[in-house]
């Protein structure tokens, strides 16, 4: 019996250091709405760790990192022929990007701008190529 917990105890922490998770940022997880239905709409936003939905439209993707203060997701897969988000060569997007909106203090509510990129290399805040970016939308949600 002893032996066992001994041994148990010894390869805890090489269970632990395996099992780290990767970089992950939560904030924007979970259903939005959209903040300009009247004028251009895409419908509602739903965000989880593997995919990244727009209306009827389903991105999988995964998380490559923090993008100022927001958060890029690569695309790795698409629910349909056709990306009606894409855009350039390739019509279809590579990157998505999902970046807070300023609020005021006593906001009772959250907001984001979501901005569709097709371009072969990862996007950098600093280095974001205009021509490859196929759009952007605000969505929005309660706290």
């Amino acid at each position: 019996m002893r032996r066992g917990i001994s041994s148990a105890l010894l390869s805890l922490p090489l269970l632990l250091m395996g099992t780290a998770p990767a970089w992950a940022d939560d904030r924007f997880l979970g259903k939005w709405t959209d903040s300009a239905p009247k004028n251009n709409p895409m419908g509602p936003l739903d965000i989880t760790s593997d995919k990244i939905t727009v209306g009827k439209v389903t991105y999988e993707v995964t998380q490559a990192g923090p993008f100022g203060e927001g958060v890029l997701y690569t695309v790795n897969g698409l629910n349909r022929k056709t990306d009606p988000n894409g855009c350039g060569p390739t019509k279809k997007l590579s990157h998505i990007i999902v970046r807070p909106k300023p609020t005021i203090s006593n906001a009772t509510y959250s907001a984001i701008v979501v901005t569709f990129y097709a371009a072969p290399e990862a996007p950098k805040p600093d280095t974001l190529n205009e021509m490859a970016v196929c759009g952007e939308h605000p969505f929005g949600r309660k706290e």
